[in-house]
């Protein structure tokens, strides 16, 4: 394989990850903006707004018992909202947690599948096979890149060196495995498995 080719690759498969990423995180903050937005029934900032319009109207005339009402009314809707969005925040808090936790198997049998395509190319000739064998092994990588975010490192003797933060997760026919823990806090833990035990991974 030309060195221009595999520094295409490379590149592509950074790309991959970059692109998958930002489309989750738009995803996701889009529909936490919503929530938080103006001109929406649930948002905050609006029932947030009603609840202050409704104090200013009745400090204009305490004595005014529909001020008052209105007053109740707006504090009860805020305070639901509040609530509410409090459980939407947690909620997709949680998918995210899930979403990461489904996805270790997939990223794991990605790994090991890779690995196992560096050695059958190792083992082949600089025939249309192997080149089959390549592509196939490249495209298992770009399908890791778009689940985790991977960076890649093609040799001369077309070997497929996969990182993972930096730290390598595929070398020759061998493959590392990560798992998914929360700490004692509840923050998500990804850990890449080495040698010695495992390392911190999350990003």
């Amino acid at each position: 394989r030309r060195h221009v080719d595999q520094m295409l690759e490379e590149q592509l498969v950074e790309s991959y990850g970059q692109r998958s990423e930002a489309r989750y995180a738009y995803e996701t903050t889009r529909l936490l903006e919503a929530r938080l937005a103006d001109g929406t029934s649930f948002s905050i900032a609006e029932s947030y707004d009603n609840f202050m319009n409704s104090l200013r109207s009745l400090s204009e005339d305490a004595s005014d018992t529909i001020f008052r009402d209105q007053v109740l009314d707006e504090a009860v809707i805020f305070s639901h909202t509040t609530q509410e969005t409090a459980k939407f925040y947690n909620s997709t808090l949680q998918n995210i947690r899930d979403d990461v936790e489904s996805s270790t198997d997939d990223v794991n049998d990605l790994l090991t599948s890779i690995a196992e395509f560096n050695r059958r190319i190792r083992g082949g000739s600089a025939s249309m096979a192997s080149s089959d064998l390549m592509d196939q092994r490249d495209a298992l990588i770009a399908r890791l890149s778009e689940l985790v975010g991977v960076k890649v490192e093609y040799r001369t003797d077309n070997q497929a060196t996969v990182y993972i933060d930096d730290h390598p997760a595929v070398q020759e026919n061998r493959a590392r495995q990560i798992q998914y823990s929360e700490d004692a806090t509840g923050r998500p833990v990804i850990e890449l498995s080495t040698n010695a035990g495992y390392i911190d991974d999350t990003a």
